[in-house]
């Protein structure tokens, strides 16, 4: 063998070489154009992901609202009255959806900002006589005169005032489970539209 047939034996010919290149630029182009490929699907797919991230967002909130509705009636295990009729009540207000959490019956506060009534809640402490009533698929409240004053689910208006765990204690028939942990609301009798 030569030096030119041995280097010719070692290293490809031009065609080959040509061949080789062409194929080395058809791969690159065939990245650059799958980058780009990637970068229009994501342009295009972002715009979906955002819509079924918030679609899936306001599915959670209203599993969160919605879900106890649909699972039956809630149960109401302990329902705190006070022992005697109170001397006096607080005056001020609240509105929110009555609820059953824990088994305990809550006023659920409105997030004004977001219009769902999934903010914090209270516990609720009753006059003296109010008892709870199964309704169908329902709980109710009812005062001493038997008459329904609330409704679990209802969105309502309350008198009375927060009070201080010690005082629901000592004020309440019976004890105060730690499942129907505070902050506590004293129910006025004579609030509004009661009398």
């Amino acid at each position: 063998m030569t030096a030119g047939e041995e280097g010719s034996a070692l290293w490809p010919s031009s065609s080959a070489r040509d061949d080789w290149d062409s194929t080395m630029q058809g791969i690159d182009e065939s990245a650059r154009s799958r980058a780009d490929l990637e970068s229009n699907l994501n342009r295009r797919t972002r715009p979906v992901v955002r819509l079924a991230a918030k679609a899936a967002l306001v599915l959670v909130v209203l599993t969160m609202v919605l879900g106890p509705v649909g699972c039956g009636k809630p149960v109401v295990e302990f329902f705190p009255v006070l022992a005697e009729t109170a001397q006096g009540y607080p005056l001020s207000s609240a509105r929110g959806r009555l609820v059953v959490e824990g088994g305990c019956l809550r006023l659920r506060s409105l997030l004004p900002a977001f219009g769902f009534f999934f903010g914090p809640s209270q516990l609720l402490i009753w006059p003296n006589a109010y008892t709870t009533r199964i309704d169908g698929q329902s709980t109710l409240v009812l005062d001493g005169k038997g008459t329904v004053v609330a409704r679990v689910g209802q969105i309502i208006y309350v008198g009375g005032g927060q009070i201080t765990r010690e005082a629901a204690a000592t004020s309440i028939e019976g004890n105060l489970p730690d499942s129907c942990h505070g902050p506590y609301w004293m129910v006025n009798p004579h609030w509004p539209g009661r009398d």
